[in-house]
């Protein structure tokens, strides 16, 4: 077989391709669906981000649990991102997430009412990071969703010009690390 083809052959399957691009130093690469292009990820954290869907879709009470993560990140990581859906489905991620653990038996669950119950049950909470598990990584964790839920001010309307901004061009990148 000659060597243009093969060579023609391997650029369909994206090997290659993908390759040539990590060579290249290209700041986009290949979507997992093969559909089209996204902003090239550290593997690492692709890797830790594909874990944390999968393992949202095989719990079925965290419901949309790994929708938003993926959609949150398609958002962000896209050749033209979208900073606002980027943040909006980067919130109902941890919304889902936390739904099942916080208030599993409230339906009308919102960031700000879980933090609430957080806040409220501090010594019920232990996070096991670490060599030790304590109830500060609770309170860490309790602290990022407050950041989240507070951040995105363009949910709402308002009469006075900073109560509705857009949302960060850059900032949704930083927290919806889920592979394309």
């Amino acid at each position: 077989m000659p060597a243009s083809t093969a060579t023609r052959r391997a650029y369909r399957s994206g090997t290659t391709r993908r390759e040539d691009q990590m060579d290249g130093r290209s700041a986009y690469t290949l979507r997992s669906d093969r559909a089209g292009l996204c902003q090239r990820v550290d593997p690492t954290a692709e890797a830790l981000a594909r874990a944390a869907v999968t393992s949202a879709d095989q719990d079925p009470a965290r419901g949309s649990g790994g929708t938003h993560p993926r959609r949150a990140w398609a958002a962000a990581y896209a050749p033209h991102p979208d900073p606002g859906r980027a943040y909006s489905e980067a919130i109902k991620a941890v919304e889902a997430a936390a739904h099942a653990t916080v208030e599993l038996n409230n339906r009308k669950a919102t960031p700000g009412s879980m933090i609430k119950v957080m806040e409220n049950t501090r010594a019920r909470w232990v996070v096991g990071i670490g060599y030790e598990p304590s109830s500060a990584g609770a309170e860490t964790i309790e602290r990022m969703m407050r950041l989240l839920w507070t951040g995105q001010t363009s949910r709402h309307g308002g009469s006075h010009p900073h109560v509705t901004r857009p949302s960060p061009k850059r900032g949704p990148q930083s927290i919806s690390p889920l592979p394309c």
